[in-house]
């Protein structure tokens, strides 16, 4: 016997056992089905086509809960009508991540700076300053694109790396370095303030 045919004997003997243990289950299904209706009444209110979110809420419940028939139930819903059985989860793009300057570490921030935003010649110095509680103060300097017309170095300093990093980022903002960055930040601004209105 060749490996085809063991292959297809052992498909066979499978398909067998997946069937009966269908027919199993789809039987024990039908009854819990019937169950919720004489306790509910729902009908065919399951047919009804913009309950997408109850049903992907009242899924995770009944995950928890831990009847599997109650989870196959939902399941068996969502497949009627093409359904997932949870949101799609909003993956952020390599793209968006760009934009979360305040989110990076500093040195994060300048690779992504000369990588995506032509910025170059970063350079950070760092001086012995008693007169601030850090007791240092940091120097960066660094070039705009060549699209900033005349002496495109800039200058940007502080007692902390915090302080640098947010005071760069202010900067970078106020000359509008990065559209795309605004108009996120806009976007994100609107949707707090809508949220703050609603509640």
């Amino acid at each position: 016997m060749d490996t085809t045919e063991t292959l297809t004997l052992r498909e066979e003997a499978l398909k067998s056992e997946f069937t009966a243990l269908l027919e199993n289950f789809s039987a024990v299904l039908l009854d819990k089905l019937m169950a919720n209706e004489r306790k509910y009444g729902f009908g065919e209110a399951w047919k009804i086509p913009d309950w997408e979110e109850d049903l992907q809420r009242d899924m995770v419940e009944h995950i928890q809960k831990g009847d599997p028939r109650d989870t196959a139930i939902y399941s068996l819903f969502a497949w009627y009508h093409g359904w997932r059985t949870a949101p799609e989860s909003k993956r952020e793009s390599g793209f968006d991540k760009l934009f979360k300057w305040e989110d990076m570490s500093l040195s994060t921030l300048m690779a992504v700076l000369v990588k995506h935003f032509d910025c170059d010649d970063f350079g950070v110095e760092f001086y012995s300053r008693p007169s601030v509680a850090s007791r240092i103060w940091i120097f960066i300097k660094f070039k705009l694109p060549e699209r900033y017309k005349g002496n495109r170095e800039r200058y940007v300093s502080g007692s902390t790396l915090p302080i640098v990093q947010r005071r760069l980022i202010e900067y970078l903002d106020k000359i509008q370095l990065s559209e795309g960055r605004l108009e996120r930040k806009r976007i994100a601004e609107t949707n707090q303030d809508q949220v703050k209105t609603d509640s």
